[in-house]
């Protein structure tokens, strides 16, 4: 995970230094942007309204700030009271004792009183994060955490599938804002095409993160989790299986998208 912190933050610093070079906001900008790489998690929720508002003289950038600080707060408020809380239930803030607690069914020994403890924490824990994840700018910190509760998640397949999503979905949003900003902000799709021709290197970048997109690239550590639930025989399971083959043809329409952007 290192790795991957370090790798997104970088490119995403290099590149605002060059996006943001005749913006009167840059130096807040990238003052901004450091606090979710050096203040973790706590900084969620203020880095996201800072970030968002940094046009404040724009009434739509306002109306989002407003419903991003909020919802956000709910997430930053809830993570240290939940460590706190952890910490105050089984002593310890390590992973595998405090699973070891939470898998009461399967061991007789644990008291009753520290089963539903331990099985209530993780579900408010798990609630406190997905808010994070859906409302915070910082969305791999959310999945982290989650990929990091092994006994429920599958460690494995999740922390890779985390990776990979992470560094394609950053080379997209990365290579979008370089053609929105070569537009002169312009972001509608029907005034753009040519990309082959005008940007080389946004091309190949793009052209890379186009192919995440198909079938056989596209998230294969996706499919490995997707035939072990299929394997299980169970109706989750199966249900998960048919749903993403049922949906699969969407990609067409992503692909067809890119096409119109790369030709």
């Amino acid at each position: 995970m290192v790795i991957v912190v370090t790798s997104i933050s970088s490119l995403v610093h290099l590149y605002s230094i060059s996006y943001m070079s005749e913006d009167p906001h840059s130096p807040r900008f990238i003052c901004y942007l450091s606090i979710p790489t050096f203040f973790y998690a706590n900084g969620v929720g203020l880095a996201s309204f800072l970030l968002i508002h940094l046009w404040f003289t724009r009434l739509q950038v306002d109306k989002a700030t407003t419903k991003a600080m909020p919802i956000n707060r709910v997430g930053d408020f809830g993570l240290a009271p939940g460590i706190l809380g952890c910490f105050t239930l089984f002593q310890t803030i390590d992973f595998s004792t405090i699973f070891a607690y939470a898998s009461g069914p399967r061991n007789s020994w644990i008291s009753c009183n520290m089963r539903f403890n331990g099985i209530t924490f993780i579900f408010i824990l798990l609630f406190i994060v997905s808010t994070s994840i859906h409302a915070a700018t910082m969305v791999t910190d959310g999945v982290f955490m989650i990929a990091r509760c092994s006994p429920l998640f599958e460690y494995p397949p999740t922390a890779l599938i985390l990776m990979n999503h992470t560094f394609f979905k950053a080379l997209l949003f990365l290579s979008a804002g370089s053609v929105i900003h070569a537009m002169l902000d312009v972001q509608d799709m029907r005034k753009m095409g040519g990309l082959a021709s005008s940007f080389p290197f946004t091309y190949a970048m793009m052209l890379m993160e186009s192919l995440c997109h198909t079938p056989i690239l596209h998230h294969s550590e996706r499919y490995v989790i997707l035939e072990l639930a299929y394997t299980k025989y169970s109706i989750s399971g199966n249900f998960a299986f048919c749903l993403d083959v049922s949906l699969s043809f969407l990609l067409l329409i992503t692909l067809f998208v890119h096409f119109f952007e790369h030709f």
